[in-house]
């Protein structure tokens, strides 16, 4: 003998049964999302006294943001230091300058950092990147 379980609901109690539990997961399959830790990495890639200012550039390499931005300091005798929040496809990356602590030569410095995010599901991104000068906005593309 076999036992069914039968279930009676209004029309409203199952649109509250699709809002809770059905909503969420058709839209996760909608946007890309991140499991855990994402692994990005900030390095600082040089530290010298500024001649010229060193454009920002944002780009793709397959599933993979590569972020590389100059930052002002007082002296050359800093690093890059990054912080990467990723909410869906919102990127908002903002790069600070940490002084080394040590004795310097006295000229305006800049350091230039890089940023990488990889492992990125295919989708459009909006990457925002903030300095201590500046702030700017880019959308890009990863995948086909």
């Amino acid at each position: 003998m076999s036992r069914y379980l039968s279930l009676t609901l209004s029309p409203i109690d199952f649109m509250l049964l699709l809002a809770v539990f059905l909503l969420p997961m058709l839209l996760s399959a909608c946007s890309p999302q991140f499991q855990g830790h994402h692994r990005t990495t900030t390095e600082t890639l040089s530290a010298k006294c500024k001649v010229a200012e060193t454009p920002s550039v944002i780009q793709a390499a397959g599933n993979t943001i590569i972020i590389t931005a100059g930052v002002v300091t007082p002296t050359p005798c800093y690093e890059i230091k990054g912080s990467v929040k990723i909410e869906g496809t919102e990127i908002v990356v903002r790069l600070e300058p940490e002084s080394r602590g040590e004795v310097c030569v006295q000229c305006i410095g800049e350091i230039v950092g890089r940023v990488t995010i990889p492992d990125l599901p295919r989708g459009i991104y909006t990457v925002t990147l903030q300095t201590p000068e500046s702030a700017s906005i880019t959308t890009i593309r990863i995948g086909k």
